[in-house]
C-alpha cells in the first residue's frame, strides 16, 4: 500500500496549479506535462530563494541551465539542485517555501539517517 504524502503543497495560481507533494523518500512534482519524482538520495542541496526578478544575478545559472514549472519568476520560490541529470536545478513555487523547505530537510535527514 502506498503511504500518504507527509506533506503538500496544493495548487495555487502561483505554482500555475501544479502540484508538490513530499514523501518518506522522495519529491514528486505534479505539473501539466507528469509527474516529475525526484528521489532523496538524487538531491544534492535545496534553497529558498527570492523572486529571480529580483536577483537575476544569483539565479543566472538556474535560469539558463534549470527547469522553472512555475511563477518563480515573481514569487520567492524553492531551488533543487539534483546530483546528475540533463537539468540538475529544478525551480517551483510552494504555498511556503520556507515550510516546504524545512519539512523537506527533515524528510531527507531521516532518510538519510535510515538509510544503510
Amino acid at each position: 500500500m502506498n503511504k500518504p504524502p507527509i506533506y503538500t503543497s496544493n495548487c495555487t495560481a502561483k505554482s500555475f496549479w501544479q502540484k508538490y507533494e513530499i514523501f518518506d523518500d522522495r519529491l514528486e512534482l505534479h505539473t501539466w506535462l507528469g509527474t516529475v519524482k525526484v528521489p532523496f538520495d538524487k538531491i544534492e542541496q535545496v534553497e529558498v530563494f527570492p523572486p529571480v526578478l529580483k536577483s537575476l544575478r544569483l539565479h543566472l545559472q538556474n535560469c539558463l541551465f534549470g527547469l522553472k514549472l512555475d511563477g518563480s519568476d515573481w514569487n520567492e520560490h524553492i531551488v533543487l539542485d539534483k546530483k546528475s541529470g540533463l537539468l540538475r536545478h529544478v525551480l517551483f513555487t510552494p504555498v511556503d517555501p520556507a515550510q516546504f523547505k524545512r519539512v523537506l530537510d527533515e524528510a531527507i535527514t531521516r532518510f538519510r539517517g535510515s538509510a544503510p
